[in-house]
């Protein structure tokens, strides 16, 4: 079938060439130089396109390498993916199983111990700390792992100090605060008056959302996580100076757990005399 095709290329291909040519050939009387540059273009795009032609239908096996190539790609990714798969599924069910044998049977030591490993091993040192405990308690240690165990922090002094709120305005003071003044968000500790963290917002936002965190530190390795407590503040300030706010406008939190405050909600009013 290929060659048939081939075939009847190269033959179209060489009538249409006769024909391009025909001009060349004549008498020098019958001849023009327009019709010779016509017949000269003519022969190299018939040739041009009989090249091009055998490219495409010439070479069938070609595309068909090439089909076959992306196909066998196709497949070995596919089948890597599955293979990886099914190693997590397979992983996941071997716990599955040494779990359920521990609940069965808790004092066996060499158990916990394996199954503390396997946390470790994949990264879930928090899983690994209670199997490695009970393994121990039962009296079989591992000291590298008990030294990893140690050192790597938990999940608990991982998490991030976050403190969220809103702040408004008591209805009774609302007109004594103007949309060019600044509202200052300012975590401090109670037994240090420099902040820990400040934001600064615009009085025309009021009633407004904020979100304190160590990226508003005031000094590097110092933000809110690093403190048991905090109290957060809102002031305003005329002048948009941090340390010239109006202390007789705002409003102060109780001291909370910068890793668990929930949502603080700050009303801004007259600020009582100490």
């Amino acid at each position: 079938m290929n060659l048939a095709l081939l075939a009847t290329a190269l033959l179209m291909t060489v009538v249409a060439m006769a024909f391009a040519a025909t001009p060349l050939v004549v008498t020098p009387q019958r001849r023009n130089s327009g019709s010779v540059k016509l017949s000269l273009l003519a022969i190299i795009v018939v040739f041009g396109m009989g090249i091009a032609l055998y490219g495409v239908i010439g070479q069938p096996e070609l595309s068909n390498v090439r089909a076959e190539s992306t196909a066998s790609g196709m497949t070995s990714m596919s089948a890597q993916q599955a293979n990886a798969g099914d190693k997590v599924g397979s992983v996941t069910s071997l716990l599955n199983g040494l779990e359920a044998r521990l609940a069965e049977n808790p004092d066996d030591a060499k158990g916990w111990l394996l199954l503390a490993q396997s946390y470790d091993h994949l990264g879930r040192s928090d899983d690994a700390r209670p199997a490695y405990e009970k393994a121990a308690a039962l009296g079989l240690t591992d000291a590298a792992l008990e030294d990893r165990l140690r050192n790597e922090p938990s999940a608990t002094e991982l998490r991030t100090a976050e403190v969220r709120g809103r702040v408004s305005v008591a209805g009774g003071v609302a007109e004594r605060v103007s949309p060019d003044d600044v509202v200052y968000i300012i975590a401090k500790t109670n037994n240090n008056p420099m902040p820990l963290a400040v934001l600064r917002r615009s009085a025309a936002e009021l009633p407004l959302d904020f979100v304190l965190n160590d990226e508003n530190s005031m000094v590097q390795g110092g933000g809110i996580s690093s403190a048991d407590t905090v109290t957060i503040s809102a002031r305003v300030s005329r002048t948009g100076d941090a340390l010239n706010t109006a202390s007789e406008l705002g409003a102060t939190s109780a001291a909370i757990d910068p890793t668990d405050a929930g949502d603080l909600e700050l009303v801004i009013d007259v600020v009582p005399e100490s």
